[in-house]
């Protein structure tokens, strides 16, 4: 179920945004145009989708510089 809500819904609008470029103003605003669409059921999925998605990419340890190339 919530596989459908992301394609249809998050992608499409968000996929090629990176996180440290996405504002509240944006998430506000990307809520705001489903508004007519969406139930506010819907509304709340899709907005716990984005936020469990953005709270476990910043839980993941990323290294500061890739490893050097193995010759």
């Amino acid at each position: 179920m919530n596989t459908s809500y992301v394609e249809k819904h998050v992608i499409p609008t968000l996929g090629a945004c990176k996180l440290r470029d996405l504002s509240v103003e944006d998430v506000d605003s990307w809520l705001a145009s489903k508004r007519g669409h969406l139930s506010t059921r819907s509304l709340k999925l899709i907005h716990g989708i984005l936020n469990r998605s953005v709270k476990s990419s910043y839980s993941v340890p990323r290294p500061e510089t890739p490893p050097p190339p193995t010759t």
